[in-house]
């Protein structure tokens, strides 16, 4: 049964939740388009209505350009890498022009209000906003020099969680158990990636967009983090215009290493978690689908993702 709503999927990523959301959608009788790159598992669905493939440059004018063709009710990211192109797609959009204002409607229908668009950009500026609540969260700072990791190891008791900005799925975290390690770390996560690095996510994980972005050879900003002990966990929230519709909590009972993706979980409704997303979401007056790594024991810590 068709209805007159329509939801514009976006991936850059490979990952195959976002086709069982897709798959949930169709089965709703809702229209869905999809931006995806090419062997994505949404070609297996038959009942989008139309398929794009994610750009190799250029994203937001080619997300921008999709929603003026589509115009979409809603707009669903599949990853960190979607949420900032859309960004982007928001702050270049003309206002004065009916495409421009047609797009920036859109992305904040589907993502919430642009002022609060930075703090996806950033996990310290989560962190301090949600601290600011009095939600708990563990002692974190910049690092943009050595000199900065040194007195970071100094005056906060390790282990530490060093994290590179603006990635995802445990592959910009590191956990160091020493001086050295830290400073080991904090040096590999803030320089760009070595070419054969950037060649092997591209021949092993057929990831040509995190090639591009490894060949780019830009500094990362990277953000420490004091050690939380305990479960880790995550949450997803479906939210709407800073109001939390739905939650799923998970408890991480396996996962690959010390910070990979999870790979056994057990369904959990821990209070302390729908909590600091009911204050996040709310605070930022957040829309869509969102997740959230924390710590569940002894003391709830968003660690954040």
């Amino acid at each position: 049964m068709k209805n007159d709503f329509t939801v514009l999927i976006v991936s850059s990523v490979w990952w195959s939740a976002i086709t069982r959301a897709a798959l949930e959608f169709i089965e709703s009788g809702v229209t869905v388009h999809a931006i995806c790159p090419q062997g994505h598992s949404l070609h297996c669905l038959d009942g989008i209505e139309s398929f794009s493939r994610y750009p190799y440059f250029a994203a937001p004018g080619v997300l921008t350009e999709a929603v003026t063709r589509i115009r979409p009710d809603l707009i669903v990211p599949a990853d960190d890498r979607v949420v900032l192109a859309l960004h982007q797609a928001h702050a270049e959009a003309d206002p004065t022009t009916e495409a421009g204002r047609l797009c920036r409607e859109t992305i904040e229908r589907s993502l919430g209000q642009p002022e609060f668009f930075s703090y996806a950009q950033t996990r310290l500026k989560l962190i301090d906003a949600l601290r600011a609540r009095g939600v708990p969260t563990p002692a974190a700072a910049a690092l943009d020099t050595a000199q900065d990791v040194r007195a970071w190891c100094a005056r906060t008791p390790g282990p530490w969680v060093l994290k590179r900005d603006r990635s995802w799925g445990g592959s910009g975290v590191v956990i160091a158990d020493t001086p050295p390690e830290a400073m080991a770390a904090f040096r590999r996560l803030s320089q760009p990636a070595r070419m054969a690095c950037a060649l092997r996510v591209l021949l092993a994980d057929r990831d040509i967009y995190s090639f591009m972005e490894a060949s780019s050879r830009r500094p990362m900003p990277v953000v420490a983090q004091a050690h939380v002990s305990g479960m880790p966990a995550n949450i997803m929230v479906a939210c709407w215009r800073g109001k939390v519709i739905a939650t799923l909590g998970a408890n991480v009972v396996a996962y690959q290493g010390r910070t990979g993706a999870a790979t056994v979980i057990e369904i959990t409704e821990a209070a302390d978690m729908v909590h600091a997303a009911r204050v996040a979401c709310g605070s930022l007056q957040l829309s869509g689908f969102l997740g959230w790594i924390l710590c569940v024991a002894p003391k709830p810590a968003p660690i954040t993702s």
